[in-house]
């Protein structure tokens, strides 16, 4: 809590105790009854002398109606027009998103929301001012719960009994609505995106009525309400008592039940709140804790008052990874890597220092034994890094020896080259008719053309690296591209016995160079084909999906026989292949060309069987290294 939160805090209790005066009456019938007598004498010279710096802007979250806490929004708005004018108080009903915004835009200065809402904007500097306390739930921190209800003849008798079912709920950001009734479901130990098999959302309002009727209808089986919805309802409709049944109601003792506790499945959370905006003026600010805590309570005992306890909200948004913890559902070991790489290496090396120096104290007392263990393990392991490095020179002279240049040119050129051929063989075969067929001569003398030309351009790239010339790129869409490249693969005839599904999403547009991802395409395909070519229903899937809204993800994977840890291993190793005849050309040029537009290579092993290859592609990476490039080139010319 900050500074300001605190002060106001402060001086809200201390406006309570200054201006609110309880009596305590005893009756043998009633108990006992807490009578506030609000000196309204003294608020009125105050709201007579305040100067408004300009009106009060007063927004309120659009709520489910009919609602318990329904009263106090109209005698809260009445004791404020009262006090400062109804010219000087504007007010407003916003959805959650509609007063969201408005507050960022400073266009609010006070709003009344649900707990779950205000601690959202609270983390922008939003500040509680007052809170909701009522008869019934005279406890501010714990007032607001949910009820999962059902016909009174459903077979679900308890909590279990609800997975897998459908349901019915007014909105996915309903505070008792569905976060509440979710957090319950967590608590539980359920992952809540998975537990029903459906969720109806029906909005907010009148329109959750139309979720009830679904349960009544036995269209869902279950309706997720607002705790006291139920009683509301059966109050106007008393026919249908005994037609519904709480799950797993919370118990209540007579006194409760007589005060107006609502039956409920959950826990109780914060109440209402009203809360300061983070632009409000301070006098703006004041005026309204005032004019709160002077309001005498409505007739069905409801009244402002202070809450101190928010933990419960901010545990059911870490519990289901909302709101500001939303985070939590994207972390990755890159994320934790990239914010907390240095701790963790610091961490290591200190962990490594602590561990070497308590190995040196206990072995003290036996110091020749540590330095022979010491000798022998350092000729392991000087004997494993001179096979390391043999293995390393062995594979960078395989390198020159082969040469990326000639490598490049005959892995590569291969396709259209065999392309060609068949279409030349075809050729022939048509020009042997006695009567040939011209329009399909010229149809292969075309493929034969393209083919040619696709060969040029693989040329003319192999030219471009070996002069340290990046081919120019322009904008593309990868799919096209990837279509492209799988229709020129079927069209050679090889593997026909594999089946090659696609399924990519559209408009995954970035600036590449075409011929490189279709070689990206071409060469992941083949390895595939090849690698299940064998099995019983050879099948490879291409995919293409957005994962956000600049990184994308190509993968290619097939049902091949599943490969060792050393064959898996040896993916990773550049001019390496798990074929035998192969030299690890074509995963060499793949990852390259995945490099230089700021995408990554690298492979999954497939829960059954098989290899999947991923290209993580970040587009926004791809016009960076161009921005750079273009500056590298700019100050090269100056």
């Amino acid at each position: 809590m900050t500074r300001f939160q605190r002060f106001l805090t402060a001086l809200s209790c201390a406006f309570f105790c200054v201006t609110v005066r309880a009596e305590t009456v005893v009756s043998a019938q009633d108990g006992i009854v807490l009578n506030l007598v609000s000196r309204l004498d003294d608020f009125g010279a105050y709201a007579t002398s305040v100067q408004l710096p300009r009106p009060i802007n007063f927004g309120i979250v659009a709520y489910t109606r009919p609602s318990p806490n329904e009263a106090v929004v109209n005698a809260t708005i009445h004791s404020l027009r009262r006090s400062f004018g109804e010219e000087n108080v504007r007010v407003r009903e916003y959805t959650m998103t509609e007063l969201a915004q408005a507050i960022r835009d400073e266009e609010v200065d006070i709003f009344l929301s649900s707990a779950g809402f205000y601690w959202r904007l609270m983390q922008s500097g939003a500040v509680a001012v007052a809170s909701l306390a009522s008869k019934a739930y005279p406890d501010p921190n714990h007032g607001e719960g949910s009820a999962f209800v059902v016909r009174s003849d459903s077979t679900i008798q308890s909590f279990v009994d609800m997975k897998g079912k459908m349901a019915a709920a007014s909105s996915a950001g309903g505070f008792t609505g569905y976060l509440i009734p979710m957090g319950e479901v967590v608590r539980r130990g359920y992952p809540f995106e998975k537990f029903f098999s459906s969720v109806a959302f029906v909005g907010p309002d009148d329109r959750l009525k139309a979720g009830f009727d679904l349960m009544r209808e036995g269209k869902v089986d279950v309706a997720i309400l607002r705790q006291c919805w139920l009683e509301h309802y059966l109050q106007k409709h008393p026919q249908e008592r005994g037609s519904y049944r709480v799950i797993e109601p919370r118990d209540r003792t007579p006194a409760q039940v007589k005060n107006g506790v609502c039956q409920r499945s959950t826990e109780l959370y914060p109440s209402w709140v009203l809360a300061s905006a983070p632009a409000a003026p301070p006098e703006i600010t004041k005026a309204v804790v005032y004019a709160a805590f002077s309001m005498a309570p409505t007739g069905d005992g409801h009244y402002w008052t202070v809450g101190t306890d928010y933990r419960a909200v901010d545990e059911l948004y870490r519990s289901l990874r909302l709101g500001p913890y939303e985070w939590m559902r994207n972390w990755t070991f890159s994320r934790i890597w990239d914010e907390y790489g240095n701790l963790i290496i610091a961490f290591f090396v200190f962990l490594l220092a602590w561990i070497a120096h308590s190995v040196r104290v206990t072995r003290l007392v036996a110091i020749r034994t540590k330095e022979l263990r010491d000798a022998l393990e350092r000729e392991k392991e000087l004997k494993a890094q001179a096979n390391e490095t043999h293995e390393r020179i062995e594979r960078l002279q395989k390198s020159g020896i082969v040469g990326q240049l000639s490598s490049m040119i005959a892995h590569e050129l291969r396709q259209p080259m065999s392309a060609a051929l068949l279409f030349s063989k075809s050729a022939r075969k048509i020009l042997s008719l006695e009567e040939p067929n011209t329009r399909l001569l010229t149809e292969v003398l075309g493929n034969i053309e393209s083919q040619i030309e696709r060969a040029n351009s693989i040329i003319d790239n192999v030219r471009s690296y070996a002069k340290g010339i990046r081919k120019s790129r322009q904008k593309v869409d990868l799919k096209v591209i990837i279509d492209q490249s799988i229709a020129a693969f079927r069209s050679t005839g090889r593997y026909p016995k594999v089946d090659i599904f696609v399924e990519t999403d559209p408009g995954v547009i970035f600036e590449a160079n075409p011929l490189e991802w279709e070689l990206v395409t071409h060469n992941l395909v083949k390895n595939a084909c090849e690698a299940c070519q064998n099995t019983e229903r050879p099948t490879v899937r291409v995919g293409l999906e957005h994962l956000a809204i600049d990184k994308v993800r190509l993968t290619v994977s097939d049902n091949g026989e599943t490969l060792s840890e050393a064959d898996f291993e040896r993916l990773t190793q550049p001019l390496m292949s798990v074929k035998e005849e192969g030299l690890g050309l074509g995963l060499q040029i793949v990852r390259g060309i995945a490099e230089s537009h700021g995408a990554r290579l690298h492979f999954v092993r497939n829960r059954t069987r098989g290899l999947t290859a991923v290209i993580d592609i970040n587009l926004r990476g791809s016009k960076k290294q161009k921005a750079d490039k273009q500056q590298t080139e700019n100050d090269r010319t100056a």
